[in-house]
């Protein structure tokens, strides 16, 4: 019987709601995270190679991953930099409209893959690397059956059918993508922090309010003006330590939750605290074995999680039509934009 609620839940997300209404989501998707994300964080990585990356003396470069194997002089020109820059946000816009989306958003993540990772080889390391997977989701998607350019492209080659044809299953599968993603990239930090718990004490008080304060330092040194609030380290001791068990139950538990459908509207809220103590420190600095658990930060949590569509029905639909079930035609024409 559990196994049959489970494979129930699971499913619930095909039976109610039809392709059209899901593709239609996804579609109001890429609008609110392209418009909302995507592109506030292209034009803050463009004003960055033009404001400050030009004042940047040689030695404050440290690069991390991939950005260790570029030749420094190439790293370091802001020149290129700002081009590539200017570049990616006018990609970001035109997939934001919708045009030629699939292959607009698919140059823009491999230009992103650079332009956003610029700003983290200066001894400071942001964990924005989600945006970029979102983008290659949405040009592998569905994201431009509606609300787009390419739509209006198609609806006019179709003669002026405005009852556009979906492909079944793929708007539901990129949201799937997404949540899982966002499952594992919790897991792994739950995972460290249970056996930190074990091992070193993670879990504890003291532990807790060593963290805190280590926080509030970094924030202090790359915020000025920062205020911490006293009250917080004035928490008793077994608050601290039932908030750390929430934390590592809440993280080891989210891959699960992603996939349960009544349980979404509840993760953006439990997921905040969680997401306040993720490691946004200086990549020079060592790093303490009982902050090896951060993950990355993720803006606007809640924007994934949500039916943006007004149509997203809480029943199945009544028969297949031809929105439900496309022409090869039209797919072929789907592929081709």
């Amino acid at each position: 019987m559990p196994l049959r609620k489970l494979a129930r839940a699971f499913v619930a997300d095909a039976v109610v709601a039809s392709d059209r209404d899901w593709t239609v989501d996804l579609a109001l998707f890429r609008l609110v995270f392209l418009g909302g994300v995507g592109l506030p964080f292209a034009w803050r990585a463009l004003r960055w190679t033009q404001d400050v990356m030009p004042g940047l003396p040689h030695d404050a470069w440290v690069p991390i991953s991939f950005f260790a194997l570029i030749p420094r002089s190439v790293l370091t020109n802001a020149d290129l930099a700002w081009w590539l820059a200017a570049v990616d946000f006018g990609l970001i816009a035109l997939g934001f409209l919708g045009v030629r989306t699939r292959w607009t958003l698919g140059t823009a993540t491999l230009l992103s893959l650079y332009v956003f990772g610029l700003m983290n080889n200066v001894g400071k390391v942001n964990h924005d690397h989600h945006i970029v997977w979102f983008m290659i989701l949405l040009a592998v998607g569905p994201s431009a059956c509606f609300v787009s350019v390419d739509a209006i492209v198609a609806a006019i080659a179709d003669r002026g059918h405005i009852d556009t044809p979906v492909p079944p299953g793929a708007a539901l599968a990129t949201f799937r993508g997404i949540w899982l993603l966002f499952g594992l990239l919790f897991l792994g930090p739950g995972i460290a922090k249970l056996g930190s718990a074990v091992l070193q004490g993670w879990s504890s008080a003291a532990n807790l309010r060593l963290l805190v304060w280590e926080q509030w330092l970094v924030l202090h040194l790359y915020q000025p003006g920062y205020t911490p609030p006293s009250w917080v380290g004035a928490l008793p001791s077994w608050l601290f330590a039932t908030a750390g068990i929430g934390v590592i139950a809440f993280e080891m538990c989210f891959v699960c939750l992603v996939l349960v459908r009544a349980a979404r509207p509840f993760r953006p809220v439990a997921a905040a605290p969680a997401a306040r103590g993720r490691s946004r420190s200086p990549a020079h600095r060592p790093r303490p074995a009982r902050a090896s658990a951060a993950s990355p930060a993720a803006p606007a949590p809640g924007i994934r999680s949500v039916p943006w569509s007004r149509g997203h029905a809480r029943r199945p639909s009544a028969s297949p039509s031809r929105v439900d079930n496309p022409s090869p035609r039209f797919l072929a024409r789907r592929r081709r934009i």
